[in-house]
């Protein structure tokens, strides 16, 4: 669940919560005391705890031979979706919604305390489901999506050679419905491990497209709503990257439309036509994330992806929250990224860089981002030489909402530059 604030500091840009939240406190303990403290009781219309020591004033609960009326749920389902919700929230360690080893047992365990539970925890553990790399649990997982698909879908597949083990259960709920976040590589891997599994001579490329393609239809048509999306293209990973095009497929473009979080990482070229599909049918996003951009390195054709990512910045008007980052690998910022800012000035209210190296001679000052009037906080986390060259374009003219400067891990040394954070942060009242 997506919760807003009006203050950047109760972000993480990634995910839109508050990256402070503390996971100490979750584990098979935590679901003890929780599903012990609501086993309630019905006594007088008043739901009472049964371990609740009694006045002496006061009636105690009747007995067990006295009649009662029906026991009926505390904790109503949608309250059960919220708390659980929260057990799950993103965070720095686990940005993109993937859950850890703790959490997934955590809420695997609410899966057993009873019917009610189950049914909301499975919701959760079914938003994204694609994170698990375990052989046998993607292999299961394909085939309840593929036992999900309508008889019309089945029948296609089966038509093209592709056969569908059935199931020794009917499975409980259908879980696409729950789905909405989706991790492509995950995706991918888990359809490649099925793949090779089902045909014996091995991974069948053709086919595992096919299945992809119809797998993925189907999500995107029959869940309510999938709002987050990670891409990662990188080269060595040829079969990913000749994936992307079911992106491009119309069934499911249309439904991009929905999206509000979209992550990018790796490099993109133009004869994938990804980025391009991407700029006309993510229109509605909101939280961008750029990773691992590195054109000196590893583009082809950084004049060429230069004008793409341009044309992805334009169809991306509604940006709200935006990350460049180059996991730890401190690259430089493409130029055409910096130029890029231009055609979300209207929208852009938070950025953030994490490694980044602004000493490479690509980086230019960020006077783009003096276009961005309506921008209210800028980080700088873990960057190389971040300082007084890199931020002179802006100033209290050009960014006139501006609140908020976070430098972490900067070397600069001029006191005029640190003036001017003091002032922006409301540390000082003039420079």
């Amino acid at each position: 669940m997506i919760r807003k604030s009006g203050k950047y500091n109760n972000y993480d840009i990634r995910s839109g919560i508050s990256p402070h939240r503390s996971d100490s406190v979750w584990g098979p303990q935590f679901v003890k005391r929780l599903s012990g403290l609501f086993r309630k009781s019905w006594y007088g219309g008043i739901n009472v705890v049964q371990s609740y020591n009694w006045p002496q004033n006061q009636s105690p609960p009747p007995s067990p031979s006295t009649p009662r009326r029906p026991k009926r749920p505390v904790l109503v389902s949608d309250v059960l979706k919220e708390i659980f919700a929260f057990i799950a929230l993103p965070n720095e360690q686990q940005p993109f919604g993937n859950l850890d080893k703790k959490t997934y047992k955590t809420l695997h365990s609410c899966l057993l305390v009873n019917r009610q539970w189950c049914q909301a925890a499975v919701q959760v553990l079914w938003r994204q489901p694609f994170f698990t790399r375990n052989d046998r649990a993607q292999i299961t997982m394909m085939e309840l999506l593929l036992n999900a698909l309508n008889p019309k879908l089945q029948q296609y597949l089966i038509n093209k050679g592709i056969k569908i083990q059935p199931l020794n259960s009917a499975p409980a709920f259908d879980y696409s419905y729950f789905i909405k976040h989706i991790d492509f590589e995950s995706f991918v891997d888990m359809v490649r491990k099925w793949s090779t599994r089902t045909f014996q001579g091995g991974f069948a490329k053709d086919a595992s497209f096919l299945v992809a393609k119809v797998v993925l239809g189907h999500i995107f048509s029959y869940s309510p709503g999938i709002e987050r999306l990670r891409l990662s293209c990188f080269q060595g990973h040829s079969e990913t990257n000749y994936f992307h095009e079911i992106l491009l497929e119309p069934e499911i473009h249309v439904n991009l439309l929905q999206l509000k979080y979209l992550e990018l990482s790796g490099q993109f070229y133009r004869e994938d036509n990804v980025l391009a599909g991407l700029s006309i049918s993510c229109k509605n996003v909101e939280y961008l994330q750029l990773g691992n951009w590195c054109l000196d390195s590893w583009c082809r054709n950084p004049e060429a992806l230069g004008e793409d990512i341009n044309a992805l910045f334009k169809g991306l008007k509604n940006v709200e929250h935006l990350e460049i980052d180059s996991d730890k690998s401190f690259f430089p910022i493409p130029i055409c990224v910096v130029d890029a800012f231009k055609h979300i000035s209207n929208s852009l209210r938070h950025l953030r860089f994490r490694c980044i190296d602004f000493s490479s001679k690509t980086c230019m000052p960020l006077e783009g981002l003096a276009t961005c009037r309506k921008l209210e906080t800028l980080e700088f986390i873990d960057c190389e030489q971040v300082g007084k060259r890199l931020l002179e374009p802006l100033n209290a003219e050009s960014l006139p909402n501006l609140q908020r400067v976070r430098i972490d891990g900067c070397s600069e040394k001029d006191i005029r530059f640190w003036d001017w954070v003091d002032l922006v942060n409301g540390r000082r009242r003039s420079i």
